[in-house]
């Protein structure tokens, strides 16, 4: 019986420490959008999860994310892209990112799995870093560390929830105390160049094997 109870013990104290590590913690609300931010076990850098809706459909929001050529203005610090995979369901591309003096550019590759579920209407990218397969710059600080990904689910009424979940270490030298005090900046401002940028009526009326299974 003791040894049951040891066991039991031993699970609920495991269990409480899965749901404090998995709490998110609400750092921002501002035009329809929430931002959260967590911290992983054993990453000293916050995950951050930022979530709103926009006006649009999912064809539009999977043209404005294989427009290549705007992503520079849509995603805050990219300062070069390279596309070096294109195909339906995946691509990966460099990221040479602009980051402020004095502290060393970074850049990475990313590769991007795209998946779709018809029966809850949901567009998904799966992200991680990838480290060998591609090159990168030598004079750069390359990132190898990311895992996260996009969700858009299509509410209806031309209606789209937009989820961002990402988690980066930005390797070489970068004091956490300040990466985690602006961990959220970024994606809010993806958010609200998204919402905005997709109004663009080159994003209408394309069509996608992804989205018609």
């Amino acid at each position: 019986m003791k040894i049951l109870i040891l066991i039991l013990s031993s699970f609920i104290l495991f269990s409480d420490q899965i749901i404090a590590q998995s709490e998110w913690e609400l750092k921002k609300e501002e035009d329809g959008i929430k931002a959260y931010t967590r911290s992983r076990e054993g990453i000293k850098f916050n995950e951050y999860r930022v979530i709103t809706e926009i006006s649009a459909s999912l064809s539009e929001v999977l043209a404005i994310f294989k427009d290549f050529d705007v992503h520079t203005e849509l995603f805050p610090g990219t300062e070069e892209i390279k596309v070096y995979l294109d195909e339906s369901e995946r691509y990966v591309s460099y990221i040479k990112f602009d980051i402020p003096f004095p502290a060393r550019d970074r850049d990475a590759v990313f590769n991007n799995d795209l998946s779709y579920d018809p029966l809850s209407k949901t567009l998904r990218i799966e992200i991680r870093c990838l480290t060998d397969e591609y090159k990168t710059d030598p004079d750069l600080v390359q990132m190898t560390f990311c895992e996260g990904f996009w969700e858009f689910k299509d509410l209806g009424n031309g209606q789209i929830e937009v989820v961002n979940q990402m988690i980066v270490d930005p390797a070489g030298y970068a004091p956490a105390f300040i990466v985690n005090s602006k961990t959220i900046d970024d994606p809010v401002k993806t958010l609200k160049s998204l919402r905005r940028m997709i109004k663009n009526d080159k994003y209408k009326g394309q069509s996608f094997s992804l989205l018609n299974k």
